[in-house]
């Protein structure tokens, strides 16, 4: 048995072959390292011809027990050059063995010549993206409402990690400070956000509507204290300063 080495775009796990054929050798095949499940897998097998005079030479592959068909179906190969050829199928969801077979013309038949195989490991999806909110801000607010009137708070934060939908809530009310510091909502508003997958932070500007509802705000206690959070039921994800 010969350990062949990868010369090619992907790294090969555990590929061998037999000795050179008479006439024909496959120096090398590579195929996708790590492919997924339904990923293709594209596979690369380089033929040369190691006889004296100029052959008819060509490819054809097995990955487990299913065929895989090489491009070109055939070619003329002159004495000592190579050619690479080509094919592809879609990785099912399991470890898979690749064989590959090199035949010439006699001018009256196929002759099986050199063989193959090289071992490919299914790959293994990379973990979901956690959720990142950062950076959330009011950049700007209805500076004065009537009461029955809408107060219009438009926000902007960063957010990465993978689709999602979150709640864009602001309040207005008054900022509590010392022991038991809290912030005495008096009316509020939330929108739902919808977010997609995204791997580097990405800036998001959003806006929502909160209703001066009679009855919930006295505008006697003005002025008023205004706060902004990204939220996940009742859980804050963001906030604003």
């Amino acid at each position: 048995m010969k350990l062949l080495t990868s010369v090619g775009p992907s790294i090969p796990q555990d590929i061998s072959a037999i000795a050179a054929g008479t006439l024909t050798e496959i120096l090398n095949m590579w195929a996708t390292a790590g492919p997924l499940a339904g990923d293709q897998v594209n596979v690369t097998a380089i033929v040369k011809n190691i006889s004296a005079e100029s052959l008819y030479i060509t490819c054809t592959g097995l990955y487990d027990d299913t065929p895989l068909t090489f491009s070109p179906d055939y070619i003329w190969i002159d004495p000592g050059k190579n050619y690479s050829f080509t094919a592809s199928f879609t990785m099912p969801n399991k470890d898979i063995r690749l064989h590959a077979w090199s035949y010439y013309w006699t001018g009256a038949e196929w002759i099986d010549d050199d063989y193959v195989y090289l071992d490919v490991a299914l790959g293994e999806a990379p973990p979901p993206t956690k959720e990142e909110f950062k950076n959330l801000e009011i950049t700007s607010y209805t500076e004065e409402v009537d009461v029955g009137g809408i107060c219009r708070v438009e926000t902007k934060f960063d957010y990465k990690g993978p689709e999602t939908e979150r709640g864009l809530y602001a309040a207005i009310g008054h900022q509590i400070y010392g022991p038991g510091a809290r912030f005495d909502e008096k009316v509020a508003g939330e929108i739902r956000m919808a977010m997609p997958e995204t791997a580097t932070l990405t800036k998001y500007y959003c806006g929502v509507d909160v209703p001066i509802t009679a009855g919930k705000i006295n505008p006697a206690d003005s002025p008023f204290d205004l706060y902004a959070k990204v939220k996940d039921g009742l859980f804050p994800l963001a906030q604003s300063p």
